[in-house]
């Protein structure tokens, strides 16, 4: 399974559906790093009568050909870091999820400005992301945090802007806007969720060890000890993160 399908899963598990946002029959739907198109398929199934497009740098082509999109469903190849490609005003609602690794934090408030300029007025943006810091956290797993965040900020990057998205979208000009920090666990502790969340956590850490060993000259061998550490850990500490979810509405 690809990790963006997992994280997907793992999100919807969390949140308990696809979307919190308060949607009344929308007509037209955007997602912004939509990824393989998981998201998409399954909000063009329960929205049948609203197109439904998924916004990624990855060419449409490179989609999974095992998922069978639905014709209320079109992909639209992009930089969110770019001008969208889309005519003001063109949606009800846009999605958002995981780009805190994409966004340099001096590109989030002009990102959230595209975010309003495509929403229509009454529209909903929603915008979902997670920490790589979490509670009651273990020494090993508070080093990898340490070590990817200062990795991630040499690189113009700010994982805890995960926790400031709500701030966003006010700056932005959204009103109406709801703030949530959904608790869950990570590690066999929690069930199943528990489960799937250290996976998760597991695999971002997999991810970032490149950049970490570049960027902060950490041997491979103390990264790995930390990484194996840090499992053992979820349990023992019985750690949690928060997902952070804000979502905010298009003045009329």
């Amino acid at each position: 399974m690809k990790r963006q399908d997992f994280q997907h899963y793992l999100l919807r598990a969390i949140l308990k559906g696809n979307a919190l946002a308060p949607l009344h029959n929308p007509t037209s739907i955007l997602d912004i790093g939509c990824a393989t198109g998981r998201w998409c398929q399954e909000m063009a199934a329960t929205y049948p009568y609203a197109n439904i497009v998924g916004f990624d740098q990855v060419s449409p082509l490179a989609l999974p050909r095992s998922l069978a999109f639905p014709e209320n469903c079109r992909f639209v190849q992009g930089n969110v870091l770019e001008e969208f490609p889309f005519a003001p005003h063109s949606f009800d609602y846009v999605h958002q999820r995981l780009l805190v690794f994409a966004l340099p934090v001096e590109r989030w408030l002009s990102e959230a400005r595209e975010l309003v300029k495509v929403t229509r007025p009454g529209g909903w943006v929603e915008v979902t992301e997670v920490d790589i810091a979490f509670e009651q956290m273990g020494p090993a797993s508070a080093q990898l945090a340490a070590w990817i965040a200062e990795a991630s900020r040499r690189q113009g990057i700010d994982p805890s802007m995960a926790r400031r998205t709500h701030t966003l979208l006010e700056a932005a000009g959204f009103t109406n806007i709801v703030y949530r920090q959904v608790p869950n666990p990570i590690g066999k502790w929690g069930g199943h969720i528990g489960t799937m969340a250290a996976t998760g956590v597991q695999a971002i850490n997999k991810a970032m060890r490149p950049q970490v060993l570049s960027q902060l000259s950490i041997s491979p061998a103390h990264y790995d000890q930390a990484l194996a550490a840090s499992l053992e850990e979820y349990d023992s500490y019985k750690s949690y993160s928060y997902t952070f979810i804000a979502y905010g509405q298009r003045p009329a």
